[in-house]
């Protein structure tokens, strides 16, 4: 019995320490210091998909959900029943958040932050539940693995 309670309290305590890192990774690399993330969206790229997510959240707030919109067309408003989405579990992890903070700007910064949180929490979760049988000495190959993949996934699209 205090063997399992023992090693509970390890993967509890693995799980808090990926949050603690990824959220001061996250604070010193994206450099949140001086970031108002009530007021401001953060523009992740140029343009393209941070752009749609922004319409996307703040078409919620103003509208209860992504299919209408009373701000957009003529008479009647917008109606997006043919655009469909392959999103919908995303689609309504925002609406819950902007239920929950009343504000589309802030919802849309949380919705991009926990990204990290829940990729980090999924990771460690992969590694410790089902990888830690593979020792150290086999982790420099599963590195070196995921490397040339990177490598042939930039250099494939390279010259397409």
């Amino acid at each position: 019995m205090k063997a399992e309670t023992g090693k509970r309290v390890q993967q509890v305590a693995g799980y808090v320490f990926v949050i603690l890192v990824t959220g001061i990774l996250l604070y010193r690399l994206l450099g949140l210091s001086g970031l108002d993330i009530v007021r401001y969206p953060i523009n992740y790229s140029s343009g393209g998909d941070s752009w749609t997510g922004m319409a996307t959240v703040k078409s919620m707030a103003d509208n209860g959900w992504i299919y209408n919109n009373a701000f957009l067309g003529a008479p009647d408003g917008a109606k997006y029943y043919d655009a469909t989405t392959m999103e919908l579990v995303l689609n309504a992890m925002e609406q819950v958040l902007v239920w929950i903070t009343g504000n589309w700007v802030l919802a849309f910064n949380l919705f991009y932050f926990s990204g990290y949180f829940l990729a980090g929490v999924t990771a460690y979760y992969a590694f410790y539940m089902h990888l830690h049988h593979i020792t150290w000495q086999g982790l420099p190959v599963i590195c070196f693995w995921e490397c040339t993949s990177w490598f042939q996934s930039w250099y494939s699209s390279c010259f397409r």
